[in-house]
């Protein structure tokens, strides 16, 4: 499942140095649309956890991901055939978390960092 993030969770993560919880979680994809990018970089440069949500540490990040799961020349192919996501993250992020409380992602955190041994 590719998932559609905005703003209030990244924000969210990165003030509890969980940022990466998304990546573990679903590691099929993550979205991050223009709005949101805006919003918690560029809007929110001044709040608590925008600086760990640069454009700078995601795609450092994600380099990293994709060169450890693919190796140098598989992450640059991925590179090459990304395309953005399209559609309604709102709607998919409502539909996604229906029913979720920050409960409930904190306790899934904690099981995630206990399974990962950190």
């Amino acid at each position: 499942m590719i998932v559609v993030a905005n703003s209030s969770v990244l924000i969210a993560l990165s003030r509890i140095g969980m940022l990466d919880f998304l990546h573990h979680k679903f590691p099929e994809g993550l979205v991050i649309p223009e709005a949101v990018w805006g919003e918690v970089v560029e809007g929110g440069k001044a709040q608590p956890g925008a600086k760990e949500v640069s454009l700078a540490e995601i795609r450092n990040k994600g380099w990293e991901a994709l060169v450890k799961e693919l190796r140098y020349s598989g992450a640059t192919k991925f590179i090459l055939l990304y395309e953005p996501g399209k559609g309604d993250y709102v709607k998919e992020r409502r539909e996604l978390f229906k029913g979720t409380t920050l409960e409930d992602v904190a306790r899934e955190m904690k099981r995630g960092k206990r399974e990962r041994g950190t």
